[in-house]
């Protein structure tokens, strides 16, 4: 569930926008009300702030005033300027800010709404990539330190038939990546392929990314463990599915 606050000089104005907002449907649990700049920062002292709906043009420190304050104690908080006024200045600021959106007045409740739910969802994508970097985190940075290289050349160099395996040459191949034992092995390559993220990432979170649907793939297509999840030089995941004889798959050598 969320936490709202509305913020606005007019008192109906915030009775208007808490009693037009379905604020049930949006998973809010609680709207909290502040008429000036100071009563806004008072309520981030006690709670904690999902999103802000917040007039710009207030007596007593304005909404671009108060969202310079709010990135400072509560950077995660969206917010949603109101304004009477299509104003450059304010909305270059507010841009600058990194103000989720803005709205004229008069407002329209069911795009406000429609506003406030995109805003959610951009705080339910956030945490959600912020639960998987700080669950796969430790993981990841000891498989940076721990991951064989020699493996994804080896089979990328075989992809590419830059290796060809026969049966003259496979067990000096093999023992040359230290992959002995594999000589009689038949494997199942499966590709895993990400077209595009839902967002922008940064590097280091698409390294996170990609590491967890490597170990994804590792526990959902290889549960015993025989195999390997190796990534391509085109950015895709291939799983090799280690076969027993006489089943169906890609044998090693040529």
């Amino acid at each position: 569930m969320f936490k709202a606050l509305i913020v606005d000089d007019e008192i109906y104005a915030v009775m208007g926008i808490k009693s037009g907002v379905n604020w049930q449907d949006l998973q809010v649990s609680v709207v909290y009300e502040a008429y000036n700049m100071r009563d806004a920062l008072q309520v981030f002292e006690r709670t904690p702030i999902d999103i802000m709906i917040c007039d710009i043009e207030m007596p007593k420190g304005t909404g671009i005033e108060l969202l310079e304050r709010v990135n400072d104690i509560s950077p995660d908080t969206e917010t949603i300027f109101l304004t009477a006024h299509s104003a450059f200045d304010f909305m270059k600021r507010a841009i600058q800010l990194d103000g989720f959106d803005y709205l004229l007045k008069p407002i329209e409740f069911d795009v406000l709404q429609a506003t406030i739910a995109k805003a959610l969802h951009s705080i339910k994508q956030e945490r959600e990539l912020r639960h998987i970097r700080e669950h796969y985190k430790p993981y990841y940075e000891l498989w940076r330190k721990k991951k064989s290289l020699i493996t994804d050349k080896f089979w990328n160099d075989v992809f590419s038939g830059r290796i060809v395996c026969t049966p003259a040459n496979v067990t000096d191949v093999l023992e040359e990546h230290e992959l002995s034992g594999l000589q009689d092995a038949v494997f199942m390559p499966v590709l895993v392929s990400v077209e595009s993220w839902l967002r922008e990432l940064s590097t280091k979170d698409e390294e996170i990314m990609e590491y967890a649907i490597r170990k994804g793939a590792s526990e959902m297509l290889l549960p015993a463990g025989n195999g390997d999840v190796i990534q391509t030089k085109q950015g895709c995941m291939s799983s090799l599915l280690l076969e027993r004889r006489g089943r169906r798959g890609m044998p090693l050598m040529n």
